[in-house]
């Protein structure tokens, strides 16, 4: 056999072995293309805004929201928490937990084992200052509680009830000098409060979440020196009562808002909004809780134009699912591979999305928008699954793709890996059997 015959054999043999490691790894997998319902929860004559979405055990949705309401006779109006239940086979039942002459912003909802609603909110207490109020409904009456009573601004509030029903809650104090976060835990009809950071930096949005074992973890961001391009993301554990604090990202350029999940294998997931050209989204993973490895980051977005507002979810198969905003439209996306967000196809119009999965893998989306016909917003729910008793106002389809490992690809793609290898040691042989001359 000629040398060029012999660098020909062996280029198809290096190509075989490449197509095998190439699909070792990871795989991109279409899924089925979701069709989404949507729809309109609220109808009034004042703005509804910044909706959370949580479904329980029982698949119950629970949503929480600041709506408006008319402070007197004249058309002046603050913003009030409002709650809704959707449980299944019943229609919506919503309250409004806030009526008074304060703004009440931001709610944020989880539910326990039971299906009992936990939220926690920041009001514009008059004459004093920004304070944090939580409410819970245990035996079917709102209880409505004060978190913080400092006269210090505290604001961004976030929650996670644990496996043990325990309400863990995060918010950010501006003092004197500085913005800080502080941890609060809900100890029968009290609350234990620490300070997780006390730095030179100011720190802000804090997003609190917990692992198998019921430990709270945080994230939040922190810049120096009133410069957005020195912003950073950080993440705090809680270890022997004691807070400590990594960093996760290290650009040159402002990151900020981050939303911490964390998977059944207690691994956490981030995702926030740098501020590269435009603001685009960032996904950080690391396979370890104490964040003893670096942080694996993926810019999932490079547009032209600004996404914001990320938010994720981790589904049962270990993966994330993105939402976020840009130019008035809601974003999907399961995909975590580099630029995957420039071909998310939009859902709808509507901007703040919040997502939840439940164990079923069925998307919930809740959001606000401004119908067509108003001047003032409503809150709105997607879902790739019909809701009982709902009249759906319209209907999307989107493709979605996957980053599958391979180590939980169904036999399929095992196949799929095997007739490539056996297509390729065919090629080798038919061209041996044409290069190689006859005795």
């Amino acid at each position: 056999m000629k040398k060029h015959d012999s660098i020909t054999l062996g280029s198809l043999f290096c190509l075989i072995i490449l197509i095998s490691l190439g699909t070792s790894n990871y795989n991109v997998m279409a899924d089925d293309d979701l069709n989404w319902d949507v729809y309109q929860l609220t109808d009034n004559k004042f703005v509804d805004e910044h909706p959370v979405i949580v479904i329980d055990d029982e698949d119950s949705i629970h949503i929480a929201w600041a709506g408006g309401t008319q402070l007197d006779q004249t058309m002046e109006e603050d913003l009030d928490v409002y709650y809704g239940i959707k449980k299944v086979g019943k229609p919506w039942e919503i309250v409004q937990l806030t009526d008074n002459n304060q703004n009440d912003l931001f709610p944020i909802l989880d539910v326990d084992s039971n299906g009992v609603a936990h939220l926690v909110w920041w009001s514009n207490v008059p004459a004093t200052s920004n304070e944090i109020f939580y409410a819970t409904n245990p035996e079917g009456t709102w209880q409505i509680t004060t978190v913080t009573q400092d006269n210090a601004n505290d604001i961004r509030p976030s929650i996670a009830v644990d496996t043990d029903d325990t309400v863990h809650i995060a918010w950010q104090r501006q003092g004197s000098n500085s913005r800080d976060i502080f941890y609060g835990r809900r100890d029968n009809d009290s609350w234990v409060i620490e300070q997780v950071t006390q730095k030179s930096t100011d720190c802000f949005s804090p997003s609190i979440v917990f692992d198998s074992d019921n430990t709270p973890y945080i994230a939040w961001w922190e810049q120096s020196d009133d410069q957005f391009s020195t912003a950073e993301i950080f993440y705090g554990i809680q270890s022997d009562n004691q807070w400590r604090a990594f960093r996760v990202t290290g650009n040159d350029f402002g990151e900020r808002d981050p939303i911490l999940i964390f998977d059944s294998l207690d691994q956490p997931h981030i995702v926030w909004t740098g501020q590269t050209d435009n603001n685009d989204v960032y996904y950080g993973f690391n396979t370890e809780s104490c964040s003893c490895r670096p942080w694996e980051v993926t810019q999932l977005t490079q547009g032209q134009s600004p996404d914001e507002e990320p938010r994720m979810f981790v589904g049962s198969d270990g993966f994330p699912h993105f939402v976020w905003e840009r130019d008035n439209m809601i974003y999907y996306s399961k995909d975590i591979s580099t630029g995957s967000g420039d071909q998310a196809v939009p859902i709808t119009t509507g901007h703040n999305p919040w997502i939840y999965v439940d164990p079923n893998d069925v998307v919930y989306i809740a959001y606000f928008d401004t119908p067509q016909n108003k001047e003032l917003s409503e809150i709105y729910l997607a879902s790739t699954q019909p809701i009982d008793l709902f009249t759906s106002i319209s209907t999307a389809t989107t493709p979605v793709s996957t980053i599958t490992n391979t180590s939980n690809v169904d036999e399929f793609m095992f196949q799929i890996e095997g007739l490539l290898f056996v297509m390729g040691l065919v090629l080798i042989l038919t061209l041996y059997r044409r290069k190689v001359p006859p005795n």
